[in-house]
C-alpha cells in the first residue's frame, strides 16, 4: 500500500551569509529532512521516527475537511504508529509537492 504524506512538519535550520545562500541551505536542509523521515517511515522504524517527534507532537487525520486529533504526545504516537505498522506491514509513503516558507516544509 503507497500512501501519499500530506505532512507539516517544521525542519529546524540555521543559516548564516547571503539571502541566496540561507535560501539554498534552507532548501537542502528541508529535502534531506523529507528524505530521512520518509526513509524511516517506509523502513517502519518508529524509533527513528520519533527523533523527528516533539514531546507534545499532535497527530491529526482530515477527513472531508474535518481534522480530528489522534494523539497528543510522542510516547502515544510511538505507540500508535507501532500499531499502524504492525496492522499495515506492507505500507510506505512517499513525498509530494513540498512547500517551504522559512524553517518550515510541508509534504
Amino acid at each position: 500500500m503507497l500512501v501519499k504524506t500530506g505532512m507539516a512538519i517544521a525542519a529546524l535550520v540555521t543559516a548564516s551569509g547571503s539571502a541566496a545562500a540561507q535560501d539554498v541551505t534552507q532548501a537542502a536542509a528541508a529535502d534531506s529532512f523529507v528524505t530521512h523521515y520518509l526513509d524511516a517511515f517506509n523502513a517502519h522504524d518508529v524509533d527513528r521516527l520519533r527523533a523527528y517527534w516533539a514531546e507534545d507532537i499532535e497527530w491529526v487525520a482530515l477527513d472531508d475537511g474535518e481534522m480530528t486529533t489522534l494523539v497528543s504526545s510522542a510516547s502515544a504516537l510511538d505507540a500508535f504508529m507501532t500499531q499502524y505498522f504492525a496492522e499495515h506491514s506492507d505500507v510506505r509513503s512517499e513525498a509530494g509537492q513540498q512547500v517551504r516558507s522559512g524553517s518550515f516544509v510541508a509534504f
